[in-house]
C-alpha cells in the first residue's frame, strides 16, 4: 500500500466535495498540493477496493472517480505541473493489470472504459510518457468486453482513437491494428448483438406461431373424426358433406401457413448464423491485434536490451 494510513471514507467524500465545488465554480482552483493528494489517495482507495475486490465494494463510485481523475487532469484550475502524473500513472497501470488474473472479479471490466478515460485524458496532458503497457491492456480490456457481449468495448476503442498520434505506440495501433477494426465499427459491428437479439425474438414468436397453428390443425382432426359420414344410398353418388369439405380447408390452408412458418424460421435461422459468423470473425480481429501487438512490445523489449 503506497500510504501507511488509508483515507477514510469520509475523506474520499470530501475530496469529492471539494473537487465538484471547482468544476461548479464555487472555486475557483484547489489549494496547491491538493490535486497530488487527490491523486495519491484515490490511489490508495482503488488499490484496496479493486486488489481486494472488497464484498461492499460499490464499483459505480469507482466509475465515479476515475471520471473525476480524467477531469482533474484535464482541468486547468488543478495546479497540477506533468511531472507528478508519473507515479499516479504507473500505479494506476499497475491496479488495471492485475485485472487479468484469475481472481480479478467484474470490478475491472466494469470500470475499463473509465480506465480508458483517464488514459486518454493522461495521454494529451502528457504525450511524452510511455503509454505502450496501458495500451496492451486496453486492446485486452476492449478484446474481453465485445467477448462478453458489453458494450463498452466501443468506448475503449473511441478513447484510444483520441489520443495524440504523436505517440509511438498510439500510432502504431490506429495505422497497423486499427483499419480493419474502424471500418467494421464504421459498418455497425456494435449493432449485431442487438439485430441478433431481435431475431432469436422473431424466432421465438415464429416458433410460438407455428404452436399455435398446429393445434389448430389437431383441433380440426378431431372434429372431422368425430364428424358422422354421410350416408351412401345404393345406386346413388353419396351425399357431399359440406362441413366435413370446409374443415378439410381449413387443414389444407393451416398446412400452408406452417410451411410457410417454417420456412421463415429456416431463414432466420441463417440469419442469425451469418451475424454469429460476423461476430465470431470481429472477436478475432481483436484478438489478433491484441496479440500482434503484445508480440511487438515484446520484440521491442528484447531490442533494448541487446
Amino acid at each position: 500500500m503506497h500510504n501507511l494510513k488509508l483515507r477514510t471514507p469520509n475523506q474520499i467524500l470530501q475530496h469529492r466535495k471539494d473537487l465538484q465545488q471547482v468544476y461548479c465554480g464555487q472555486k475557483p482552483f484547489l489549494a496547491p498540493g491538493k490535486s497530488q493528494q487527490i491523486l495519491v489517495d484515490y490511489m490508495d482507495y482503488f488499490e484496496s477496493v479493486l486488489l481486494h475486490q472488497a464484498p461492499t465494494a460499490n464499483i459505480s463510485q469507482i466509475q465515479e472517480m476515475l471520471l473525476e481523475l480524467s477531469c482533474i487532469i484535464r482541468s486547468r484550475n488543478t495546479q497540477l505541473i506533468p511531472g507528478e502524473y508519473s507515479n499516479f500513472l504507473q500505479r494506476l497501470i499497475r491496479i488495471y493489470g492485475e485485472g487479468f488474473s484469475q481472481n480479478s472479479g467484474d470490478a475491472f471490466l466494469v470500470t475499463a472504459a473509465d480506465y480508458a478515460d483517464v488514459i486518454e485524458a493522461m495521454s494529451k496532458a502528457c504525450p511524452n510518457y510511455d503509454y505502450s503497457e496501458a495500451l496492451g491492456q486496453l486492446l485486452r480490456y476492449m478484446s474481453q468486453l465485445y467477448k462478453g457481449r458489453k458494450s463498452s468495448w466501443k468506448t475503449v476503442y473511441e478513447h484510444i482513437l483520441s489520443m495524440p498520434d504523436s505517440i509511438t505506440a498510439v500510432q502504431m495501433v490506429k495505422t497497423e491494428y486499427f483499419t480493419e477494426i474502424q471500418q467494421w465499427a464504421e459498418e455497425g459491428v456494435g449493432n449485431l448483438f442487438q439485430i441478433r437479439k431481435d431475431i432469436y425474438q422473431r424466432i421465438e414468436e415464429l416458433e410460438q406461431q407455428a404452436n399455435a397453428i398446429e393445434k389448430q390443425i389437431d383441433a380440426e382432426g378431431s372434429m372431422l373424426a368425430t364428424e358422422t359420414p354421410a350416408p351412401k344410398v345404393f345406386g346413388q353418388a353419396q351425399i357431399i358433406n359440406l362441413a366435413e369439405k370446409r374443415a378439410q380447408k381449413r387443414i389444407e390452408a393451416l398446412n400452408g401457413d406452417l410451411a410457410t412458418n417454417a420456412r421463415d424460421i429456416l431463414s432466420q435461422g441463417e440469419l442469425v448464423a451469418l451475424i454469429e459468423s460476423n461476430i465470431q470473425e470481429f472477436d478475432d480481429k481483436l484478438r489478433e491485434a491484441r496479440r500482434a501487438y503484445s508480440i511487438r512490445l515484446v520484440h521491442a523489449a528484447e531490442l533494448n536490451l541487446s
